[in-house]
């Protein structure tokens, strides 16, 4: 089993990275931006992807242009995205254009025509919307195997569950559990969505979830009384298979 993923430096002052690690960046992406594809290095700038200014080792470094570093902090790049580009050129993979200048989900055409006959005026409005594009599927990951992915499903939902169950126990919570609320916490914890995580750290993920699940107010009296509180990976992809 891989070790657990070691946690960056505390964030501090910003440390500008040297001449010779700039060039490694710049070397890596090709000399240009990879979301945008604006070559050169005059333009490019060196974006920290966990966002600490102090942590400047490789893995945590990535060249962009100046427009997109600007995009990236008003949100319409995201920092999944960010991570992603990094780990296509880690395996030798540059995702340009795959990441080009963001497009809308679904492409509008509005035709109007008015006709008019006296005092009756007609009006004639055709929408057409484009397909969505494919989902991206990240080589090595969570995402390659169907059925360790649909089991973290279960898992998170199973925790949701579990969470919402604690009610009856007198517990109060803020807000309403729901799935994307764990899959945030995944992401927040582990680096990644469920789907975009390694398949190498998908065991740890999954001990992770149960852990928790385990830790409920429903989950430790289940445990008390020698109930189970989830089925166990090989039962899920034998009732997959079932159809069930």
């Amino acid at each position: 089993m891989d070790e657990a993923p070691v946690k960056p430096p505390a964030k501090g002052k910003r440390r500008n990275p040297g001449l010779s690690q700039q060039r490694r960046i710049w070397d890596e992406s090709g000399s240009r931006c990879q979301f945008c594809g604006t070559p050169g290095t005059t333009g490019l700038q060196i974006h920290h992807l966990d966002e600490n200014p102090a942590n400047t080792i490789d893995s945590n470094l990535l060249a962009i242009c100046g427009s997109c570093h600007e995009r990236y902090k008003h949100g319409t790049i995201s920092r999944n995205d960010a991570f992603r580009v990094k780990y296509y050129l880690t395996e030798g993979k540059p995702p340009f254009p795959l990441l080009a200048a963001p497009a809308p989900r679904s492409r509008k055409t509005s035709i109007k025509v008015d006709v008019n006959h006296g005092q009756v005026a007609g009006k004639i409005v055709n929408n057409h919307y484009g397909k969505k594009a494919s989902p991206i599927i990240l080589p090595g990951t969570v995402a390659e195997d169907a059925d360790r992915y649909n089991y973290l499903e279960y898992l998170m939902e199973r925790l949701v569950e579990f969470r919402e169950a604690g009610a009856s126990f007198g517990q109060k919570r803020k807000g309403k559990i729901h799935l994307g609320v764990i899959r945030n916490m995944v992401k927040n914890e582990w680096g990644a969505l469920p789907k975009n995580l390694k398949l190498s750290v998908w065991d740890l993920v999954v001990a992770d979830l149960k852990a928790k699940i385990e830790n409920t107010a429903l989950g430790r009296v289940r445990t008390s009384k020698g109930q189970r509180c989830y089925h166990s990976f090989e039962e899920h992809v034998q009732m997959g298979s079932a159809g069930e």
